[in-house]
Formats: C-alpha cells, sequence, structure tokens
C-alpha cells in the first residue's frame, strides 16, 4: 500500500483506527522539519463493551523482549505538552515521509500474520539516525480489538517463523539475543525469518547505521521510563536473591496460566519487570495481575476491581501479603524451585523475603 501512495508525506494506520479532528498539522510539523523523523498519535481507546472512549496510553519502552512496553503516563503531561522522543511506537497509526520509508526499505520483511512491524520500524529508523516523536496534541481513536487476527486462507502455517524472532535476531548483538532467547527460550527464539535476517542486517551495513540497541536503551528507554514511572508507580523491579521474579508461560497454548518464576534479570530497564501500582496491584506489563484467587499463584487480566489483586508489601519484612479467610498468605519461594507459590506467612521465613530494585514512594507503603 505505503508503494502505492503518491504523496511525499504517509499516514499509515490500521483499520480499526480513527483520526480525530485536527490531528494533521501537528504531525506534520515534525516531519517537514525532519524527514527522518517519524510522528505518532496518542490513542484514545474505544472498548468493546459500550462506548466510552477510556484514558489515553501507550507503550514505548523496549525490552529484550522487543516487545513494548504499556505506560500509563498522559494523565502527568500538561494540557498543551510538546511533542517528546520516544524510544518504541504503537503500530496502529504512524506518520512518515516517503523519502525516508523509502531509505529504510519500507517494513514487515520476513514478518507474517500480526504483530511487530511496529519494532522493526522502530529500532531500524533510530538504529539508522531517525527520531521517533509522540505528538499529543494529535489524536486518533483505536477501536479496541476483540481477538488477535489470524492467519487467513491456509497461505502460511504460524508456526513456520515467529515474528518476534525475526525482528530481535535481525536488530540485536549476539549478546543481546541470548537475553532474549534466555527470556523466550528456544521454542521461539529459533524461528526467526532467516533470508529476512539477512536483508535487514545488511540494511543496516549499507546504510551505515551507528546506532545500536544498547544507544536505544541508554539515550532513550531509560531516560523516558524513569521520567514517568516514578509518577505511575509505588515500585518497580521486583527481586528475590538477587534475581527478577517475572511471569513465564508453560507452553504456547492460548489462554493458559501465567506463573511466577525466579530468572536472572533481563538488562532492559523496565520491560520485564515487576511493578507495583499506585493501586497496589502487582503487574506485569499493564494487563496482568497477580490474583490470590489461585494457588499456585497466577497473573491473570487486571479487573480493576481490587479484591483478590490487592497486595500488601512490606518494606521492613519483604513480604508481599493477602489476608485471605483470617489467615495473611504470602508469596513464597520453595527451597529448590523456580516457581512461585502461596504459604501461610512467617516472621523472618527467609523464602518469603522480596525487594524492589526501585521504590519511588515508600510513604504510599502500608
Amino acid at each position: 500500500g505505503a508503494k502505492q501512495a503518491t504523496g511525499d508525506t504517509l499516514l499509515i494506520m490500521d483499520s480499526h483506527i480513527e483520526m480525530r479532528r485536527g490531528f494533521l498539522p501537528p504531525l506534520l510539523n515534525i516531519t517537514d522539519n525532519n524527514y527522518k523523523a517519524m510522528a505518532i498519535p496518542v490513542f484514545d481507546f474505544l472498548s468493546t463493551i459500550g462506548s466510552k472512549v477510556h484514558e489515553p496510553f501507550d507503550g514505548h519502552g523496549l525490552g529484550y523482549d522487543v516487545y513494548l512496553n504499556w505506560i500509563a503516563f498522559y494523565r502527568f503531561l500538561e494540557p498543551k505538552a510538546k511533542p517528546f522522543q520516544i524510544p518504541g511506537m504503537l503500530g496502529g497509526a504512524f506518520f512518515i515521509t516517503r523519502r525516508r520509508l523509502e531509505e529504510i526499505d519500507y517494513f514487515g520483511k520476513g514478518l507474517v500474520g500480526w504483530g511487530m512491524e511496529n519494532i522493526e520500524l522502530s529500532m531500524k529508523n533510530v538504529m539508522c539516525g531517525g527520531e521517533l516523536y509522540n505528538v499529543p496534541c494529535s489524536r486518533c481513536i483505536h477501536f479496541a480489538a476483540v481477538r488477535i487476527p489470524r492467519i487467513h486462507d491456509g497461505r502460511i502455517l504460524p508456526t513456520e517463523t515467529d515474528n518476534r524472532a525475526t525482528v530481535a535476531k535481525s536488530f540485536l548483538n549476539d549478546s543481546e539475543f541470548a537475553e532474549f532467547r534466555a527470556g523466550r527460550g528456544d521454542q521461539v527464539a529459533d524461528r526467526a525469518d532467516e533470508e529476512a535476517v539477512k536483508e535487514n542486517k545488511k540494511l543496516l551495513k549499507d546504510l551505515k547505521c551507528t546506532r545500536n540497541y544498547e544507544w536505544i536503551r541508554d539515550n532513550l528507554m531509560h531516560p523516558f521510563v524513569e521520567s514517568f514511572s516514578g509518577k505511575s508507580l509505588i515500585a518497580a523491579g521486583l527481586m528475590y536473591d538477587e534475581k527478577c521474579v517475572v511471569v513465564s508461560k508453560k507452553d504456547n497454548t492460548p489462554n493458559t496460566a501465567y506463573y511466577i518464576e525466579i530468572k536472572t534479570c533481563s538488562k532492559g530497564p523496565f520491560v520485564g519487570q515487576m511493578r507495583l501500582s499506585l493501586e497496589l496491584e502487582l503487574k506485569w506489563y499493564i494487563r496482568l495481575c497477580l490474583d490470590f484467587g489461585y494457588d499456585p499463584p497466577q497473573f491473570v487480566y487486571c479487573h480493576g476491581e481490587q479484591g483478590n489483586q490487592v497486595v500488601r508489601y512490606s518494606l521492613k519484612t519483604g513480604q508481599i501479603r493477602k489476608l485471605i479467610n483470617g489467615k495473611n498468605i504470602c508469596l513464597t519461594k520453595k527451597e529448590g524451585e523456580t516457581v512461585l507459590t502461596f504459604e501461610q506467612c512467617e516472621e523472618m521465613n527467609a523464602y518469603q523475603q522480596f525487594k524492589f530494585r526501585t521504590v519511588y514512594h515508600p510513604e504510599l507503603i502500608p
């Protein structure tokens, strides 16, 4: 589609996006001043249930899992906030010059089905001297999908390649890709489209791209995340014995449970770190919350109604606890195992002592 368009500047968007009145001038202002810059509007989300437009949020922190990290930060921006640089973008709608899109050889190389073209574009553009700008005064409506799109007509089996692996192997160096493999496992990491990986690496070399993923992390991700996380979180980076507490699935089957494990920490600044929200929810990304209604402990979709998804954390004891049927139940690591469980709280129990890498608001911890 982009190759068939005739304009010098292109708006590329999904079919479930509707641009709001006045969206265009702020985006044009970005690309007119720098042809290598991409401009991204703010996404207001329209729920599939009812017709309420939800508070906007976006995902601009990247980790070695090459996924976006969703951060609800727009509530902290001034009403007339100026555009600001971001490390990664949503793919629903973006503005880019034809010249720049041709330079970086368009997008979607080796990707099948749904997802990851936004990460590919983000990394390729920034690594090769470009910029990504989020533009708060340009808005669009995102009509929430009820399901993830499937690949139709039997054209290609979704198990042949994995978009995450293709993008990660294209733009991460060997040690960074090892981090990706550690987090995603061989079943995902070994399913890159190798031909696309070769073409992407050749493009980076031909364009003499001097930035790498470490540059993005140090110059964009760290400053971006730190500027907002202290306003939206109580604490981030849950750890046990110098290792990170993470969420993992036992297999790739849809709707299987998300369990809690202890693993070596990712070097990413924020993604892959468990956070304690202002609502006292222990969160993984923006959608998953620890729910004390399950045993062993599981992360399920956050429902926002408190109850079993509200936790209590003690800076003194390091315990993450919940009062259930008159008993204090704590998150616990069993000796010799990596998957965590729930057990009755015991004072000075070393297997119940957790800490957060960063505590932003100790005064808000009960």
